[in-house]
C-alpha cells in the first residue's frame, strides 16, 4: 500500500516540480534588474562561468567523491538514521544507512557540499568580524561561484555515468527534485547578490499565480472542447 501512494505521489509530483522549476527559470531571468550593480553577483557569476569549463576538463574525482558521501552521512544523521561503514577510495564510496529516505538518498545532487563548507566558515568568521574590504568579498563571491560550478558539473557528470541513487525512487522523479533545487538556489542567490529578497519572493509569487491561472485556463478551454 505503502508502495502504490509514493507511486501516486511521484505521478502527481512531476508536474509541480516542473511547474515550479519553470516559474524559477522565468524569475531568474526577469529579476537582475538591479544586476550592474551587484559586484558580488557579477563575482560569483564569473567564477560560476569559469569553474564550468574548469572542472570539466579537471574533476578532482577524489574531492567529489569525498563530499559526495560525507553528504549522504551528514543528510542521515539530520534525519536520525543510524549510519556506519564509510568507505572511500579514489573513483567510488559509499555509506550504510539504515532505511535512507529520499532525501538521504538525492542529498548530494542538490546540496552543493563544499559550498556549503565555505558559507559556513564565512558565516562563523562574521562574528569575530563583522566588515571585510570589498576586494575580500568579492573574492569570496567568486569562489562561491566556483564552488557550486563544482558541484554543478561534478553533478551532471556522475549523473551522466549513471548512478543508482537516482534509480531507488525513480529517474525522472529524482532528476526533477535535483533540478527544482539546484535552480531553488542559484535564485536564492541571486536575490541575496542584488539585495532583492523582498522583491525576489513576490516576483515569485506572482510568476506561480499567473502560472495557476494560465493553466487553470488551459483546463477549461480543454474541458470545452471535450464537451464540443
Amino acid at each position: 500500500m505503502k508502495t502504490f501512494w509514493f507511486y501516486i505521489l511521484k505521478i502527481l509530483g512531476c508536474p509541480i516540480l516542473w511547474f515550479f522549476t519553470l516559474a524559477l527559470v522565468i524569475c531568474i531571468i526577469r529579476l537582475p534588474m538591479a544586476f550592474a550593480d551587484a559586484k558580488l553577483a557579477w563575482a560569483c557569476l564569473g567564477g560560476f562561468l569559469i569553474g564550468i569549463p574548469l572542472f570539466y576538463r579537471y574533476r578532482c574525482v577524489p574531492v567529489y567523491v569525498f563530499g559526495h558521501e560525507l553528504t549522504h552521512w551528514a543528510v542521515a544523521t539530520l534525519f536520525w538514521r543510524k549510519t556506519s561503514n564509510l568507505r572511500l577510495n579514489r573513483y567510488s564510496g559509499s555509506v550504510d544507512v539504515n532505511n535512507p529516505n529520499i532525501w538521504i538518498i538525492l542529498g548530494p545532487y542538490f546540496l552543493p557540499f563544499y559550498m556549503l563548507v565555505i558559507l559556513g566558515i564565512f558565516g562563523v568568521a562574521l562574528f569575530f568580524k563583522p566588515n571585510f574590504p570589498t576586494w575580500f568579498e568579492i573574492t569570496l563571491a567568486a569562489v562561491i561561484g566556483l564552488s557550486y560550478a563544482y558541484h554543478v558539473m561534478l553533478t551532471i557528470i556522475a549523473i551522466y555515468n549513471g548512478q543508482q541513487d537516482l534509480r531507488i525512487n525513480g529517474v525522472i522523479f529524482s532528476l526533477s527534485i535535483i533540478i527544482v533545487c539546484n535552480v531553488f538556489y542559484i535564485y536564492i542567490g541571486l536575490m541575496l547578490a542584488t539585495q532583492q529578497l523582498w522583491p525576489g519572493l513576490k516576483l515569485l509569487a506572482t510568476q506561480l499565480g499567473d502560472q495557476s491561472r494560465i493553466f487553470w485556463q488551459m483546463c477549461l478551454n480543454l474541458f470545452e472542447l471535450c464537451k464540443s
